[in-house]
């Protein structure tokens, strides 16, 4: 019996002559001084997020960079806390949340990180008060935003594994909902949501199995500093069978490289050689499994009546067996085989 196998962004000038009116003349030079004056005022010329800003993870790092004019250098220390630099709930009204604020004199940017986690699908307030102050005792032009929070169900992360964090909310980051890094089918789709980047240039993309090392199969590029969440999408050509490991990289502006993830994902493989009959009535399948999983061969006659039933188990790995066919007269059949609650079929050709 031989088989073949069928399948695949005024001062008004005034003249007072009269000496009369010296004080006058000097209230009314210091009332028209004082827009002046404040045009010298330091004041925040970048934020993070922007003003208006929607689905900010639920835990944080606000960020503000100051401009300081020529006579002054920094901020006022004592009045660098969270009465100042306010917070707050829209729908609570202005209880303030008490956060961590750290100045960093080098890049004249303060951090605020909340204390507690912040309500989900929420509007947020970050101002600053008339009591925050530079080195002169000179009040800062005022600063607003708001901005509204995410669902928070994924829990947003800056890096995870052992990777530490970015330092700085300011230097090169991106966010990585911890829910979204994942392979989407067989086919190994990588799919994964950022949120906040931040001088992001590029990802990289590397891939091993568990006999050979890491190496990059795909790069994509970064749209830019956004605020927004960005998806990205890409589909391996070239999986292996068995466990593939995919390592997703940031690469900043600087040619530095954060490594934000690495998953696994085993692509099962089940297949029937396109060979002829061989071992005397015996259908060859080549299977990739990553557990031992129960096994079912239901083979239909053109009428499709089942004119044999073999069950067993087909092992982990991969593995290399057979369907005993049985004596089966010469015409076509049809080969099921069941994996599980997955099932994979074929046709033969019996001749004699």
């Amino acid at each position: 019996m031989r088989i073949l196998i069928r399948s695949h962004a005024f001062f008004a000038t005034s003249h007072f002559h009269n000496p009369k009116w010296p004080c006058l003349f000097l209230l009314l030079a210091g009332i028209h001084l004082s827009p002046v004056l404040s045009q010298e005022r330091a004041f925040v010329m970048s934020s993070f997020p922007r003003n208006g800003a929607q689905g900010l993870d639920c835990s944080p790092v606000l960020s503000l960079q100051f401009h300081f004019p020529a006579e002054s250098r920094t901020l006022d220390p004592i009045t660098i806390h969270d009465g100042n630099i306010r917070l707050y709930r829209i729908e609570t009204g202005e209880k303030l949340i008490a956060s961590d604020i750290n100045f960093n004199a080098n890049t004249n940017t303060l951090s605020i990180k909340p204390r507690k986690q912040l309500e989900p699908s929420s509007e947020y307030v970050l101002a600053t008060t008339p009591g925050l102050v530079d080195d002169r005792g000179f009040s800062l032009r005022p600063f607003f935003i708001k901005f509204s929070t995410d669902d928070c169900g994924s829990n947003l992360l800056a890096t995870r594994g052992a990777v530490p964090l970015p330092e700085g909310p300011l230097g090169p980051h991106v966010l990585l909902k911890s829910d979204s890094l994942a392979p989407m089918d067989e086919i190994n789709r990588i799919k994964f949501v950022t949120y906040g980047e931040r001088m992001i240039s590029s990802y990289l993309i590397l891939r091993k199995n568990d006999t050979t090392e890491f190496e990059e199969v795909a790069k994509i590029m970064c749209p830019g500093d956004n605020d927004s969440s960005q998806q990205y999408l890409w589909v391996d050509p070239l999986p292996t069978n068995g466990w593939n490991h995919y390592q997703i990289s940031a690469i900043t502006i600087m040619g530095d490289t954060i490594i934000l993830d690495t998953i696994s994902h085993f692509r099962k493989f089940v297949g029937f050689p396109n060979v002829d009959a061989i071992w005397q009535g015996r259908l060859p399948v080549v299977t990739w499994l990553q557990e031992r999983t129960p096994m079912v061969a239901i083979i239909r006659d053109p009428d499709r009546s089942i004119v044999r039933k073999q069950a067993g188990w087909a092992e982990a790995g991969e593995k290399f067996w057979t369907v005993d066919l049985g004596v089966l007269d010469p015409g076509e059949y049809s080969v099921q085989i069941f994996l599980g609650k997955e099932s994979y079929s074929t046709e033969i050709l019996v001749v004699e």
